[in-house]
């Protein structure tokens, strides 16, 4: 740690100079000593592969590579001569690492990941992702020359390994890696449209195998939950041409995993798929498929949305709630969404009728307490206020109350976003500060 910390103070300094040649000397000069140390190894692995898995080799390898880490934390996009020089042979040996990874596991058994073997396999292949990951998301390393010189590599060496891999054995930080890459390449046109061809690559590699493993129950695979779902929002927010691309069942399994996110008990999760959920149905609106889109999950997207809605797991994303089903009555009102919602032999005068009727049935059946007058009045109030967020979000939290399911629930969250925006100017300081804010 503390060899970690004083390459990290000599990396500040060395990026304090101005002249980039000097820049460039003072980082081969503070990066000579583990050069040297991985310029041997590489010579030896040369002879024989077989030492880069040997337990003394590869802490020495994760060593190495944490140095190189932060040095990069320090220097950012100034470390790239250096990332330059590790490259190649740091592909090849997450590959060497990865296969020999796949073999014991296949010898040995799923349950052998937790073995110490397995554990130092795994520890070089996340510190060299994590090295990646930390120079990509540097604010001023180059987006093009990411593109250009390292995404090939990274997708034929990490994305292959990745799926092919038993679930146990995929590693989070690949998933963070590549959100981190949409995002950095997303937020710049040139590097965007060298990326774009290779965003359904990094889909269908990722997302499938992922979804399988993490929507089995709440509990498994904690790790990858969050970051795979920041990927996804990042393809929608960056790339969402390629969604359009999609086939029916590629899409819909996005449906589902989107659904599955915002119905999750774990908060963040919920929040990111809520917002993505948004995100997504106002992009589809404005897009050529919003006919096709709106047909196949206007009620399937309406209908999970009361559930969350209306049940007492989620309600600190009510502002994401109330967003999220004001937009989509107003996009069944839309002139861009000319086709019919309903299936024969039902017939109804528009599309926002059509959902009129279906949310006052979802809720009928789902609160047979609720004398249906109250329903309709509801969902004619929300209709009503469709323009009106405060009003809209107020006749939703009505409603919600007035269920029996709140009756013995702590409501406070349904009012946190009027709270917070009610708070003197002069008081927000001291609700930053440790101590300065009353106990509730």
């Amino acid at each position: 740690l503390q060899i970690e910390m004083f390459y990290e103070a000599v990396g500040v300094m060395a990026n304090a100079a101005q002249d980039s040649a000097k820049r460039e000397k003072y980082l081969k000069g503070l990066m000579s000593l583990p050069n040297q140390l991985w310029s041997q190894i590489m010579q030896r692995a040369v002879q024989d592969s077989s030492i880069l898995v040997q337990p003394v080799m590869m802490r020495r390898i994760t060593e190495i590579l944490k140095t190189n880490i932060e040095v990069c934390n320090s220097m950012g996009g100034n470390f790239l001569p250096q990332l330059k020089h590790l490259h190649s042979e740091l592909a090849q040996v997450y590959k060497h690492h990865s296969e020999s990874l796949s073999k014991y596991l296949f010898q040995n058994g799923p349950q052998s990941c937790a073995n110490v073997q397995a554990k130092l396999l795994r520890t070089v292949r996340k510190t060299a992702l994590r090295l990646y990951t930390a120079f990509i998301q540097a604010k001023d390393s180059n987006s093009i020359l990411i593109a250009q010189q390292f995404l090939p590599t990274l997708l034929d060496v990490i994305l292959s390994d990745y799926q092919k891999s038993i679930p146990e054995a995929r590693e989070p930080e690949a998933l963070s890696l590549f959100a981190t890459l949409t995002e950095k390449l997303g937020q710049d046109k040139a590097a965007h449209n060298l990326a774009l061809a290779q965003i359904p690559r990094i889909f269908e590699h990722t997302f499938e195998v992922t979804l399988k493993a993490i929507t089995s129950n709440f509990e498994d695979f904690q790790e990858h939950r969050l970051v795979f779902f920041q990927l996804l929002k990042n393809i929608n927010e960056y790339f969402f041409e390629v969604m359009l691309e999609f086939s029916d069942h590629q899409t819909q399994m996005v449906v589902d995993s989107v659904v599955w996110a915002f119905r999750h008990t774990e908060r963040n999760i919920a929040e990111t798929g809520m917002g993505l959920c948004l995100s997504m149905i106002t992009k589809y609106a404005n897009s050529n498929k919003c006919n096709r889109f709106f047909q196949a999950y206007m009620i399937k997207l309406v209908q999970e949305l009361l559930v969350v809605i209306t049940d007492t797991f989620h309600k600190s994303n009510f502002k994401l709630h109330a967003m999220t089903l004001q937009r989509l009555i107003m996009i069944s009102e839309s002139p861009a969404l000319t086709a019919n919602l309903w299936n024969p032999p039902q017939h109804f005068s528009s599309n926002a009728e059509y959902l009129h009727h279906e949310m006052i049935s979802l809720l009928e059946r789902a609160f047979p307490n609720v004398h249906p007058q109250e329903v309709k009045q509801f969902v004619d109030g929300l209709y009503a206020a469709k323009r009106e967020p405060p009003k809209f979000k107020q006749f939703m939290r009505d409603f919600i109350v007035h269920t029996k399911e709140f009756s013995n629930v702590d409501c406070s969250e349904l009012w946190a976003e009027g709270k917070t925006e009610a708070v003197d100017p002069a008081q927000s300081n001291q609700l930053l500060l440790p101590g300065m804010r009353a106990p509730e």
